[in-house]
């Protein structure tokens, strides 16, 4: 049974979680290094933020946390909700 359950874990890609490789890299490219946000080749700085145009969106780094925001320009707000990328 212990050797069906570590394939399942290894097979859905926990290898890094056996690692001890959590939060530093993520599946969608976010990684917290240093007091920055790294994310597509770009750094921000904790409470910094990037503006783009092709694609309209708005980034934006908060560290304490481990989340990068990203806005786009094109999606409203619904209430007080928008897209938030949060690791665990």
């Amino acid at each position: 049974m212990r050797t069906i359950v570590l394939l399942a874990v290894i097979a859905l890609g926990g290898v890094s979680l056996i690692m001890g490789d959590t939060n530093r890299r993520h599946h969608y490219g976010v990684s917290f290094d240093n007091g920055t946000c790294k994310y597509r080749n770009q750094t921000l700085e904790d409470g910094g933020f990037l503006t783009l145009q092709f694609p309209c969106e708005l980034w934006l780094c908060n560290v304490t946390e481990r989340t990068l925001t990203v806005e786009g320009c094109n999606v409203r707000r619904y209430g007080s909700c928008i897209h938030v990328h949060r690791c665990r």
